[in-house]
């Protein structure tokens, strides 16, 4: 059995989980933003939020605040 992570591991793996949790109730607020999403997204899994996001700011045009390529 392999050995148990230390509890620094498990805290930031914590942490890394919140983060998701609380990033995951924004995406669609912030995908809405741009403008209205397709309604096959309404039950979609967040990683199709996030790709559809970014193929919309795809066409967007390039800004200081977004990095190309991201």
């Amino acid at each position: 059995m392999p050995e148990e992570p230390s509890d620094a591991v498990l805290l930031e793996l914590g942490r890394l989980t919140w983060a998701a949790i609380n990033l995951e109730d924004v995406i669609p607020s912030m995908r809405r933003a741009t403008s209205q999403p397709p309604a096959r997204l309404d039950r979609a899994p967040i990683s199709e939020w996030v790709s559809n996001a970014l193929g919309v700011l795809v066409g967007w045009p390039e800004s200081g605040t977004r990095q190309p390529g991201t």
